[in-house]
């Protein structure tokens, strides 16, 4: 009877222990809990004949206010605000906690924040161009997917939050394959987003399709684009032949093109690492500058 009883609170306290190591964990490790105002909701998508979720994250005064805002859409939604939905579990890119730090410390203007969760078709969705990549056809629905974003997130987005309009006040960003979303959307519908910020692009994906859809361009669009890398992603070549790809076409380093390139891999730390020298430059330090022909 005592050994049983022994055995019982032996067993309580590693059950308490743990309990209060996981708690501990939740609250002290950073990047694995929601900070602020960020919600979600499902969102049915007639275009993708999908449902997923899409998160909002609300800048500190929004409910006290009658302000609107600008907005930025990032991809990969799960990996954005909560390390404990991410794909990689515990990485996320920290933008909560970024921006409520620098909102309240008015070191950016405040903005909303939507991102859209990524599914298994992921790259069906991101990739612009229909290709084989390792024995797998995959790509060629980034058209699909931008229309979704123009057609019905928007006019969803503007039905029920304060936000303002125009190219000027509407940006989108995403890293890896959303990087060249990201890209593509700055591309091919700049009258809808006015800037994008492209994390980690695959710029050597399909023939360095980057590269050679800013080389084929007739003149240099009006939106602005922060581009980085990491060293630890692997060579830098083809990143480097896509900006100077850029600035042939006119982007100019500081003011509608930044890059940063640093000793990162290619993981949400690094994201995270980047975001806020990223949203500093969007927000504060680029400018739009005209669309001049070639």
């Amino acid at each position: 009877m005592l050994n049983l009883t022994y055995r019982r609170r032996w067993i309580t306290a590693i059950l308490l222990t743990c309990a209060v190591g996981l708690f501990a964990m939740r609250i002290f490790m950073p990047g694995n809990y929601r900070t602020g105002d960020v919600t979600t909701f499902q969102f049915e998508s007639a275009l993708l004949k999908d449902h997923r979720r899409v998160w909002v994250y609300l800048p500190p005064g929004y409910d006290a206010s009658q302000e609107a805002y600008p907005l930025l859409i990032l991809q990969d939604g799960q990996n954005v605000f909560d390390g404990n939905t991410s794909t990689h579990q515990g990485m996320e890119w920290r933008v909560d906690e970024t921006l409520e730090k620098m909102i309240r410390q008015q070191q950016i203007a405040p903005l909303v924040v939507v991102a859209i969760d990524s599914t298994e078709t992921r790259h069906d969705e991101y990739l612009p161009e229909r290709v084989i990549q390792n024995g797998i056809e995959e790509g060629g629905g980034a058209e699909r997917y931008a229309t979704m974003l123009t057609d019905e997130l928007l006019p969803y987005l503007h039905q029920h939050y304060r936000l303002l309009t125009g190219p000027n006040h509407t940006f989108v960003g995403g890293s890896s394959y959303g990087g060249v979303l990201s890209f593509y959307l700055a591309m091919q519908h700049a009258d809808t987003f006015g800037a994008a910020l492209i994390m980690s692009p695959s710029t050597s994906w399909n023939n360095r399709w980057m590269k050679r859809t800013a080389d084929e361009l007739f003149w240099k669009h009006n939106v602005k684009l922060w581009l980085d890398f990491g060293y630890g992603e692997g060579p830098t070549g083809d990143f480097v032949a896509t900006v100077e790809a850029l600035q042939t076409k006119g982007w100019r380093i500081p003011y509608d093109l930044q890059v940063a390139i640093d000793g990162g891999n290619h993981i949400e730390a690094a994201w995270a690492r980047r975001f806020p020298d990223a949203i500093n430059w969007l927000m504060n330090d680029a400018a739009f500058i005209e669309d001049t022909k070639e």
